[in-house]
Protein backbone atom coordinates (compact mmCIF):
# COMPACT_ATOMS: atom_id res chain seq x y z
CA UNK A 1 0.00 0.00 0.00
CA UNK A 2 1.23 3.38 -1.42
CA UNK A 3 1.70 6.08 1.50
CA UNK A 4 0.56 9.73 0.13
CA UNK A 5 2.51 12.66 1.45
CA UNK A 6 0.13 15.61 2.57
CA UNK A 7 0.32 17.88 -0.78
CA UNK A 8 -0.53 14.60 -3.05
CA UNK A 9 -3.65 14.18 -0.77
CA UNK A 10 -4.84 17.83 -0.74
CA UNK A 11 -4.13 17.92 -4.86
CA UNK A 12 -6.12 14.99 -5.44
CA UNK A 13 -8.94 16.39 -2.80
CA UNK A 14 -8.52 19.92 -4.80
CA UNK A 15 -9.34 18.21 -8.14
CA UNK A 16 -12.67 17.94 -6.92
CA UNK A 17 -13.69 21.27 -6.15
CA UNK A 18 -11.98 22.49 -9.81
CA UNK A 19 -15.27 21.87 -11.52
CA UNK A 20 -17.02 24.38 -8.90
CA UNK A 21 -14.10 26.75 -8.51
CA UNK A 22 -16.72 29.36 -9.17
CA UNK A 23 -18.54 28.58 -5.98
CA UNK A 24 -15.37 27.68 -4.57
CA UNK A 25 -14.16 31.68 -4.49
CA UNK A 26 -17.45 32.70 -3.56
CA UNK A 27 -17.20 30.92 -0.24
CA UNK A 28 -13.83 31.93 0.30
CA UNK A 29 -14.90 35.70 -0.33
CA UNK A 30 -17.97 35.39 1.82
CA UNK A 31 -15.68 33.93 4.47
CA UNK A 32 -13.49 36.72 4.57
CA UNK A 33 -16.41 39.24 3.66
CA UNK A 34 -18.33 37.84 6.91
CA UNK A 35 -14.99 37.92 8.87
CA UNK A 36 -14.19 41.65 8.25
CA UNK A 37 -17.93 42.26 9.26
CA UNK A 38 -17.41 40.07 12.54
CA UNK A 39 -14.35 42.74 13.59
CA UNK A 40 -15.93 46.04 12.72
CA UNK A 41 -18.63 45.27 15.27
CA UNK A 42 -16.10 46.31 17.93
CA UNK A 43 -14.78 49.26 16.58
CA UNK A 44 -18.44 50.41 15.16
CA UNK A 45 -19.19 50.15 19.49
CA UNK A 46 -15.89 52.49 20.12
CA UNK A 47 -16.93 55.30 18.03
CA UNK A 48 -20.09 55.54 18.80
CA UNK A 49 -19.51 55.59 22.49
CA UNK A 50 -16.68 58.01 22.09
CA UNK A 51 -18.41 59.85 19.37
CA UNK A 52 -21.97 60.40 19.93
CA UNK A 53 -22.24 58.55 23.77
CA UNK A 54 -19.97 60.95 25.23
CA UNK A 55 -21.28 63.94 23.76
CA UNK A 56 -24.68 63.42 24.08
CA UNK A 57 -25.58 63.78 20.74
CA UNK A 58 -28.81 61.48 19.94
CA UNK A 59 -29.42 62.33 17.09
CA UNK A 60 -26.09 61.24 15.92
CA UNK A 61 -26.57 58.15 17.28
CA UNK A 62 -29.78 57.51 16.00
CA UNK A 63 -28.07 58.16 12.52
CA UNK A 64 -25.03 55.93 13.93
CA UNK A 65 -27.65 52.57 14.60
CA UNK A 66 -28.87 52.38 11.37
CA UNK A 67 -25.17 52.19 9.93
CA UNK A 68 -24.80 49.82 12.68
CA UNK A 69 -27.90 47.31 12.19
CA UNK A 70 -27.37 47.61 8.76
CA UNK A 71 -23.60 45.82 9.06
CA UNK A 72 -25.53 43.71 11.39
CA UNK A 73 -28.00 43.04 8.43
CA UNK A 74 -24.62 42.31 6.00
CA UNK A 75 -23.13 39.84 8.60
CA UNK A 76 -26.64 37.82 8.44
CA UNK A 77 -27.07 37.93 4.69
CA UNK A 78 -23.13 37.49 3.86
CA UNK A 79 -23.06 34.72 6.46
CA UNK A 80 -25.80 32.82 4.71
CA UNK A 81 -24.92 33.31 1.21
CA UNK A 82 -21.61 31.40 2.72
CA UNK A 83 -23.94 28.86 4.60
CA UNK A 84 -25.74 27.92 1.31
CA UNK A 85 -22.83 28.09 -1.25
CA UNK A 86 -20.53 25.71 1.24
CA UNK A 87 -23.73 23.11 1.25
CA UNK A 88 -23.79 23.05 -2.11
CA UNK A 89 -20.18 22.56 -2.80
CA UNK A 90 -20.03 19.86 -0.38
CA UNK A 91 -23.17 18.27 -2.20
CA UNK A 92 -21.82 18.33 -5.67
CA UNK A 93 -18.36 17.55 -4.76
CA UNK A 94 -19.17 14.65 -2.32
CA UNK A 95 -21.37 13.42 -5.08
CA UNK A 96 -18.64 13.56 -8.15
CA UNK A 97 -16.57 11.43 -5.29
CA UNK A 98 -19.23 8.78 -4.77
CA UNK A 99 -19.59 8.52 -8.55
CA UNK A 100 -15.67 7.86 -8.76
CA UNK A 101 -15.99 5.62 -6.00
CA UNK A 102 -18.39 3.66 -7.25
CA UNK A 103 -17.36 3.40 -10.35
CA UNK A 104 -13.51 2.12 -8.60
CA UNK A 105 -15.45 -0.46 -6.74
CA UNK A 106 -17.47 -1.86 -9.66
CA UNK A 107 -13.95 -2.36 -11.52
CA UNK A 108 -12.48 -4.47 -8.93
CA UNK A 109 -12.25 -8.06 -9.71
CA UNK A 110 -14.26 -10.68 -7.43
CA UNK A 111 -11.51 -11.99 -5.27
CA UNK A 112 -11.54 -8.17 -4.15
CA UNK A 113 -14.82 -8.96 -2.35
CA UNK A 114 -13.81 -12.06 -1.11
CA UNK A 115 -10.96 -11.01 0.74
CA UNK A 116 -13.32 -7.92 2.20
CA UNK A 117 -16.17 -8.13 3.55
CA UNK A 118 -18.94 -5.97 1.95
CA UNK A 119 -20.24 -4.56 5.48
CA UNK A 120 -16.66 -3.44 6.37
CA UNK A 121 -16.20 -1.87 2.34
CA UNK A 122 -19.40 -0.08 2.38
CA UNK A 123 -18.87 1.56 6.09
CA UNK A 124 -15.86 2.89 4.93
CA UNK A 125 -17.00 4.49 1.86
CA UNK A 126 -19.57 6.31 3.88
CA UNK A 127 -17.69 6.72 6.69
CA UNK A 128 -14.28 8.29 4.98
CA UNK A 129 -17.06 10.57 2.47
CA UNK A 130 -18.73 11.88 5.36
CA UNK A 131 -15.48 12.85 6.64
CA UNK A 132 -14.58 14.50 3.87
CA UNK A 133 -17.68 16.36 3.20
CA UNK A 134 -17.22 17.56 6.78
CA UNK A 135 -13.70 19.01 5.45
CA UNK A 136 -15.41 20.63 2.64
CA UNK A 137 -18.46 22.28 3.89
CA UNK A 138 -17.08 23.68 7.22
CA UNK A 139 -12.99 22.79 7.71
CA UNK A 140 -11.53 24.81 5.29
CA UNK A 141 -14.09 27.58 5.44
CA UNK A 142 -14.09 27.66 9.17
CA UNK A 143 -9.78 27.85 9.60
CA UNK A 144 -10.00 30.51 6.78
CA UNK A 145 -12.69 32.24 8.46
CA UNK A 146 -11.34 31.96 12.27
CA UNK A 147 -7.59 32.79 10.86
CA UNK A 148 -9.33 35.70 9.12
CA UNK A 149 -11.22 36.84 12.81
CA UNK A 150 -8.01 36.34 14.85
CA UNK A 151 -6.05 38.45 12.38
CA UNK A 152 -8.70 41.02 12.38
CA UNK A 153 -9.33 41.09 16.19
CA UNK A 154 -5.16 42.01 16.74
CA UNK A 155 -5.42 44.97 14.02
CA UNK A 156 -8.11 46.69 15.48
CA UNK A 157 -6.73 46.25 18.88
CA UNK A 158 -3.40 48.06 17.45
CA UNK A 159 -5.73 50.09 15.98
CA UNK A 160 -7.49 51.13 18.77
CA UNK A 161 -4.50 51.42 21.40
CA UNK A 162 -2.01 49.72 20.39
CA UNK A 163 -0.02 49.96 24.28
CA UNK A 164 -2.95 48.33 25.76
CA UNK A 165 -3.01 45.90 22.64
CA UNK A 166 0.42 45.05 23.77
Amino acid sequence: VREYSLREVIGRLMAYIRPFSGMAVTAVACSLVSSLLHVSVPYLGKIAIDTYILHGDIDGLDRFMILFAGVHLMRFFVSYLLDMTTGMLGQHVMHDLRMHIFRHVLSMEMRFFDRNPVGRLMTRITDDVNALNELYTSGAISFINNSTILVGIVVVMLVMDWRLAL
